[in-house]
């Protein structure tokens, strides 16, 4: 059966809080990214769902490199 990209992309697409909920768990430690890589959606779907998560470690660095 033929599938046209826009069904692939609509079978392989979620929210920021489903992501969360399907995959992130109590305990866990996360590292975010920094500047354009800054993961806001996801940030924010972390934060709506802070009932169900406990002890889970947030990481994120920014670093200055001498030139």
């Amino acid at each position: 059966m033929s599938t046209t990209w826009q069904e692939h992309i609509a079978r392989h697409t979620t929210t920021a809080l489903e992501a969360v909920r399907s995959v992130v768990k109590s305990g866990d430690f996360l590292v975010f990214g920094h500047a354009v890589a800054a993961p806001s959606s996801l940030s924010k779907a972390l934060y709506d769902d802070r009932e169900r998560l406990t002890d889970v470690k947030a990481f994120h660095m920014l670093y200055f490199a001498e030139p």
